[in-house]
């Protein structure tokens, strides 16, 4: 679902998705970015910098095509327990190519079911370099379904059929 950036720039999108595992296997595949360059499309780079109680700082370089550098992200996660068993992993940016990039993942079992997980992702993101905004939606709307495809092999889901 597309939402409104904020200013009105860049890209925002929620998305919903159900995974065919549990949230204890589900969880840690979001929460713990320094693996997210194992298996996050686009991902090269991946480091937990700091952790702190409920707070931890991550490190994050996304590929570009050729000839865009890199896109670099530090951003400040804060991890919270849900009623029901499920977790959130909130995210702003600290540093980086962004103007701006804040989001959030939500694991929960999926209605009361255990052995799956309604995975909800938020994100609202306006990179620094100068990208037309329709080009980021388009780039935005391949890159999710692929993203919910490998968080889920990585929890141990089968792969979906495409």
């Amino acid at each position: 679902e597309r939402r409104e950036p904020t200013g009105g720039k860049g890209v925002a999108a929620q998305l919903k998705a159900v995974i065919e595992a549990p949230v204890s296997k589900v969880w840690p595949t979001v929460r713990d970015c320094q693996h997210f360059k194992e298996f996050m499309p686009r991902t090269g780079k991946s480091e937990l910098l700091k952790k702190e109680g409920n707070t931890m700082l991550c490190y994050v370089e996304i590929k570009m095509p050729w000839p865009l550098d890199a896109m670099k992200l530090e951003s400040l996660s804060t991890i919270e327990e849900l009623e029901g068993g499920g977790f959130k992993r909130s995210w702003k940016l600290s540093k980086g190519s962004f103007d701006h990039n804040n989001g959030s993942y939500q694991i929960e079992p999926f209605q009361g079911d255990e052995s799956r997980s309604l995975v909800t992702y938020l994100v609202d993101a306006k990179p620094s370099i100068a990208v037309p905004d329709a080009i980021l939606r388009k780039a935005q709307g391949k890159t999710l379904p692929d993203m919910i495809d490998a968080i889920g092999v990585r929890a141990g889901a089968p792969a979906r059929k495409k």
